[in-house]
């Protein structure tokens, strides 16, 4: 079977399962001892305004309960206090049942869509070429949905696991020796057909990096005055932009900041995207037929 990028060794209907079970585990007592068998129509409302995602998460979840999702908003669509982000049909147990994982996954989706919109038009602002990228700081067996998230919001989910490109770390360069010695070593043993990007922390790393032309270098921790000399050794050293390394700039970028980065980065990879984004607030309110 066909695996979905990033989902790992579950597809996504499997995974909305997981969270189903582990939810409902023998059963919704409340519901199941107290309630009818009923049909009834509900309706998932916004409760503050923001970027919607996970509206393809919803309709399979519910579907997954025997309910039926109408007029559901788009996928990124912008939202505002009070939108009707859908209706929802089905037997009052069922409609419960799914009730609370579905706005869960809801929320945070639209979370990180939300903090991802706001990076990426404050960035684009100044650069209108740079592009906002998520990391690997993500929740443990939530990371396709906060990554496909980031894509709704308009920025680059980066890698989803670690064997989408090589990405050589701090550690990794004082395992081996230093930047020219790992740069060595990883032109003999890398495949052609796999990126290599490069962390460095200072000019004189971005230099010595640079004689190896990686696809990436990463600019970690640097002020925007040392981007900004990273970025102007660069042009000097790789006038032509085709086919010439990029630049990513990381750590400790925030909402305050990012456009002071914008100009010197191809690419800004931001932490907080998924690890600390605001989930936006929803719910469910039903109408008995």
């Amino acid at each position: 079977m066909q695996r979905e990028s990033g989902v790992g060794s579950l597809g996504v209907s499997e995974l909305l399962v997981s969270y189903l079970r582990e939810d409902i585990r023998t059963g919704d007592i409340t519901s199941e001892s107290l309630l009818p068998k009923i049909t009834a129509r509900a309706r998932i409302i916004a409760k503050e305004g923001g970027v919607v995602a996970g509206i393809e998460e919803l309709v399979t979840l519910f579907r997954l309960s025997n309910c039926i999702i109408r007029n559901p908003v788009p996928d990124g669509s912008e939202i505002s206090t009070g939108t009707v982000i859908c209706t929802v049909e089905g037997d009052v147990k069922d409609l419960l049942r799914t009730e609370r994982v579905g706005l869960n996954i809801l929320a945070r989706m639209s979370g990180v869509a939300t903090i991802t919109r706001q990076f990426v038009d404050k960035a684009r602002a100044v650069n209108e070429n740079v592009k906002i990228a998520a990391t690997r700081k993500t929740t443990p067996g939530f990371r396709y949905f906060e990554k496909k998230a980031v894509r709704i919001g308009g920025g680059d989910p980066h890698r989803y696991s670690l064997d989408d490109m090589v990405l050589i770390k701090e550690n990794h360069i004082r395992a081996c020796g230093g930047v020219t010695e790992i740069l060595k070593l990883a032109g003999e043993k890398i495949p052609f057909s796999k990126k290599i990007d490069i962390e460095v922390e200072t000019l004189d790393q971005f230099r010595e990096a640079l004689r190896f032309a990686p696809d990436i270098i990463m600019l970690d921790n640097m002020k925007p005055s040392e981007a900004k000399e990273c970025r102007e050794h660069l042009d000097k050293i790789m006038p032509t932009r085709s086919g010439r390394t990029l630049i990513e700039i990381s750590g400790n970028i925030t909402m305050e900041n990012v456009a002071d980065y914008a100009p010197y980065g191809d690419i800004i990879s931001v932490g907080s995207l998924t690890h600390s984004y605001k989930s936006l607030d929803f719910t469910m309110l039903m109408d008995l037929q």
